[in-house]
């Protein structure tokens, strides 16, 4: 699934932020403890939980590359810069969420693999 830069549904957007933190604490610790039951309150509550996983993921980003740091910052800032103004942000988020979700995935994965050959190819 290809990810849509120009969708602004809120449900989307948030999906593509959970994948973004997701990846950066599975990156950081070889683990996630975004758990399922985290994930649903998420769905429910998306600013708040958003802002959590945020604030716990912190303090591990500097296990990372700076290089990839700087992906999930921009990434995360790119997100939120388009989250709709007039829209309550905190409010239960509808089945679009999972587009989101797994198109950011695809992309983070494809950032990824052209930062390892960069690195392997000296660049």
């Amino acid at each position: 699934m290809a990810l849509d830069r120009e969708n602004v549904d809120r449900s989307y957007l948030f999906g593509r932020l959970l994948n973004v933190l997701e990846d950066a604490e599975n990156e950081a610790t070889h683990r996630v403890d975004i758990t399922m039951a985290n994930t649903e309150r998420y769905c429910q509550h998306p600013l708040t939980y958003a802002a959590k996983f945020r604030e716990r993921i912190q303090p591990l980003l500097h296990n990372l590359p700076v290089e990839l740091v700087d992906k999930y910052e921009t990434e995360m800032e790119e997100i939120m810069c388009l989250m709709p103004e007039n829209e309550e942000l905190d409010k239960a988020l509808g089945p679009t969420v999972w587009l989101g979700y797994y198109g950011e995935r695809g992309h983070l994965r494809e950032i990824k693999k052209e930062m390892k050959s960069n690195e392997a190819n000296g660049n």
